[in-house]
C-alpha cells in the first residue's frame, strides 16, 4: 500500500470514528458512501428473453407434430404443453432452440387446442399463443369399378397401356401401343362419350409411348423412347439433339413438372434432364441405376428414386433442391430382408407427395412416411397383409387417401388410419394409375382400362 492509500485509509478511519460521536464531516462521509455503493453493488443481471412459441408442423387423421421454440438459447430451458387445457407434456427439458412433439393419440376429424408454457422450476415464465388443429377425416373405400378393353389383339398384335393422365372426368389420356388389323396407335383419349385412337409419330419413327404428364388439355408431354414430345393443342413436336438442346436419353420413364418452365424427364442409366421452358439441361444424378419415380411439394424440392432388380437389387433416392443434387440413399438389399421401423428399407418402387411436408415411399418392404428433410429416416406403416407382387404405382388425393397398385390383382388403400388390401377387377398386370377427386383410372399391360368411381 502506498503513502496516498495509507493516508486515505486513515482519513476514512478517522471520519468513521467521528461519525460515531456525531462529529463527522458530512461532505467526506458522502464521498465514502458513494465509493462504497459503487464498489459494493454487483453488475446488472441480464435477464433472458423468455418468449416461447408454438406452431403446427403436420397433422393427419390420428396425429399432429408441433414445434416449440424459443429465441434465447443461452442455456437449457423447460416447458409444459397442454392439450385442451389438460397437461400433455410436463417439465420437458430442451438444450437447443426448438423441439418437435408428436401427439399420436388423436381421433379423426376432431379439433384440439394446444398451448406451451416456459417453466422455471414450478413457475410459469411465459406462455405461447394457443393454436387449434383439426385432424383429417378418414376416406371412403366404397368404389364402383368399370373395366374396358379397347381391342382384342390377334396373334402377333399388341394391346398394352403404360401410363394414364386424368385432365378432367371427360378428358382422359392413356398411352402405350395398340395394333388392330388396319392400324396402329399409341394413344387413346376418352372424350366423355367414347375412346378416340391417336397415333403420335412426329418426325417419323413409330414407337410405343412410355409415359405422359399433362398440365392441361393443351399442354401435354409424352416420353417416347429417349425423347420428349409436346402437344400444344394443335401439333405434336418431338425434341431431338438435332432440333433442340435435348441431349437424348436412354429412356424417358417418368415426367414431372411444377410449371411449363420447370419440367424433369427421368429414365434409364440414371438419366435426368431438366427443361426451363426454352433450354434442356442434363443433370448428373451420380448413379447409373434406372430412375422411374419423381415427386415434389413444389418447384424447389424434387425427389427422384429408382432401382435395379436384375442382379444386385440396388435402390437410390436422390434429392434436387434449388437445382443442387444430393444422393440421399444408395444401397444394395441384403439380409435380414426385413423392414426397418424408422429407416427406409427395401426397394423403393414409387413415391408420392401431396404438398404437406411428407414424402411417401412404397416398395418391396412396405410404405414409409418421411419428412421432406429426410436423410433416410421414415416411419414404416403396417398393413393388413403385404403385397405379393411388385408395387407399380401410388396415387391419391391426400395423406389420408391413397392407393397402391401392384402387378397382380391385389391393391392397397390407405384411409388415413389403416392400409387395407382389396382386389380390383381386371387389374392384373397393372402398369400405372392416376387419381383426380373421386375418380381413379388404372391401365394394364394386358390392355385393360379400369375406372373407379367413389360413392
Amino acid at each position: 500500500m502506498n503513502s496516498v492509500e495509507i493516508h486515505f485509509t486513515q482519513r476514512v478511519y478517522e471520519n468513521c470514528r467521528l461519525a460515531v460521536r456525531g462529529k463527522c464531516n458530512p461532505k467526506f462521509l458522502l464521498i465514502i458512501l458513494s465509493v462504497f455503493i459503487f464498489t459494493a453493488c454487483p453488475e446488472p443481471i441480464e435477464h433472458r428473453d423468455t418468449t416461447i412459441m408454438l406452431e403446427e408442423v403436420f397433422t393427419n387423421c390420428t396425429q399432429t407434430k408441433l414445434r416449440i421454440s424459443v429465441i434465447d438459447t443461452t442455456d437449457e430451458w423447460k416447458f409444459d404443453l397442454k392439450r385442451n387445457n389438460q397437461a400433455f407434456k410436463k417439465n420437458k427439458r430442451v438444450y437447443s432452440s426448438d423441439t418437435v412433439i408428436v401427439d399420436r393419440t388423436l381421433e379423426p376429424n376432431t379439433s384440439y387446442t394446444y398451448r406451451a408454457y416456459w417453466k422455471d422450476g414450478f413457475q410459469v415464465i411465459d406462455s405461447s399463443e394457443s393454436i387449434t388443429i383439426t385432424t383429417l377425416d378418414t376416406s371412403s373405400r366404397d368404389f364402383i369399378w368399370e373395366v374396358e378393353n379397347l381391342h382384342t389383339p390377334s396373334l402377333g398384335q399388341s394391346n398394352e397401356w403404360n401410363d394414364v393422365a386424368i385432365i378432367e372426368e371427360d378428358n382422359i389420356w392413356v398411352v402405350g401401343f395398340l395394333e388392330t388389323d388396319t392400324a396402329t396407335y399409341n394413344v387413346a383419349r376418352w372424350n366423355g362419350n367414347e375412346w378416340e385412337f391417336i397415333l403420335i409419330s412426329p418426325q417419323g419413327l413409330l414407337h410405343d409411348i412410355d409415359c405422359i404428364y399433362a398440365f392441361n388439355e393443351n399442354d401435354i408431354w409424352f416420353g417416347k423412347a429417349g425423347l420428349p414430345i409436346h402437344w400444344d393443342g394443335e401439333t405434336y413436336y418431338k425434341y431431338t439433339p438435332a432440333n433442340s438442346t435435348h441431349p437424348g436419353q436412354p429412356t424417358i420413364d417418368n415426367i414431372w413438372g411444377s410449371s411449363p418452365d420447370d419440367i424433369y424427364f427421368i429414365g434409364g442409366d440414371g438419366s435426368i434432364v431438366h427443361y426451363n421452358g426454352s433450354v434442356f439441361e442434363e443433370i448428373d444424378s451420380g448413379t447409373d441405376v434406372d430412375l422411374n419415380s419423381i415427386c415434389s411439394k413444389g418447384p424447389n424440392t424434387v425427389f427422384i428414386s429408382g432401382y435395379r432388380d436384375s442382379y444386385e437389387l440396388r435402390t437410390v433416392l436422390i434429392k434436387i433442391e434449388n437445382m443442387e443434387t444430393e444422393k440421399i440413399l444408395d444401397y444394395e438389399l441384403g439380409p435380414p430382408y426385413l423392414p426397418l421401423p424408422n429407416t427406409i428399407s427395401g426397394t423403393i418402387c414409387k413415391m408420392v407427395s401431396f404438398g404437406n411436408n411428407t414424402l411417401i415411399t412404397v416398395g418391396t418392404w412396405g410404405v414409409y412416411h418421411c419428412p421432406y428433410t429426410t436423410t433416410g429416416e421414415g416411419e414404416w406403416q403396417g398393413w393388413d397383409s403385404e403385397p405379393r407382387s411388385l408395387p407399380v404405382d401410388i396415387v391419391g388425393t391426400g395423406i389420408n387417401d391413397y392407393f397402391i397398385f401392384t402387378k397382380l390383382t391385389e391393391s392397397i388403400h390407405y384411409n388415413g388410419v389403416t392400409h387395407s388390401e382389396f382386389t380390383i377387377p381386371g387389374s392384373r398386370w397393372a402398369s400405372a394409375a392416376d387419381m383426380k377427386d373421386d375418380l381413379i383410372v388404372i391401365v394394364t399391360w394386358s390392355g385393360n382400362i379400369i375406372k373407379g368411381y367413389r360413392q
